[in-house]
C-alpha cells in the first residue's frame, strides 16, 4: 500500500464493496475494487493538487500537517464518489464539487479534529482550503449553523 491509500480499507461484500477511510465509510454497489482503486488514485491526486494550490494561493498562518490534508482529500473523494455512484453516474470529483457546501462541511469537520472549531487556526486553514477569505468562511459557517439549528 502506498501513501495515497494510507488508511483506506476496501472489502468485497456480497452486493457491494465497502470503503473505510480515516474519517469516513461508504458502500459502492455498482463498482469493483479494481475500478474503485483506479478512479480513487486519479481523483485523489487531482483533488490533492487542487487543495495544495489553494493553500499556496491563500496561505494560512497555521501549517497544515500532511496527514490532515490527506484525511481531507480522502474524505472529499470518497464522499463525492458515493454521491455519483449511488446516482448511477461516473465516480469523480469535479472542480465544482470542491466549491460545493458539502465539501465545505467535510473540510470543516475534518479540520476540527486537529484544530478545534471557532479557533483562528481552524478558520484560517478552512478558508485557505476552500479558497475563501476568513470572513467568507465565517459567514458561510454562521449561515450553515443557523440552517442546521432550524432542524
Amino acid at each position: 500500500m502506498d501513501s495515497v491509500e494510507e488508511g483506506l480499507v476496501i472489502t468485497q461484500e456480497p452486493k457491494w464493496i465497502r470503503v473505510k477511510a480515516l474519517s469516513t465509510e461508504a458502500v459502492f454497489p455498482a463498482t469493483t475494487i479494481d475500478q474503485f482503486r483506479l478512479a480513487y488514485r486519479s481523483h485523489h491526486a487531482e483533488t490533492s493538487l487542487s487543495l495544495t494550490e489553494r493553500l499556496r494561493r491563500r496561505p494560512s498562518r497555521t501549517a497544515l500537517p500532511p496527514k490532515v490534508l490527506h484525511d481531507v482529500v480522502q474524505h472529499i473523494v470518497i464522499d463525492w464518489f458515493y454521491y455519483y455512484n449511488i446516482n448511477k453516474l461516473e465516480m469523480r470529483v469535479s472542480k465544482q464539487d470542491l466549491s460545493h457546501p458539502q465539501t465545505y462541511q467535510i473540510v470543516r469537520q475534518v479540520i476540527a479534529k486537529t484544530f478545534p472549531l471557532d479557533t483562528p487556526e481552524h478558520t484560517g486553514i478552512c478558508a485557505s482550503l476552500l479558497d475563501m477569505t476568513e470572513r467568507q468562511f465565517l459567514d458561510w459557517e454562521r449561515s450553515h449553523d443557523q440552517w442546521e439549528a432550524a432542524f
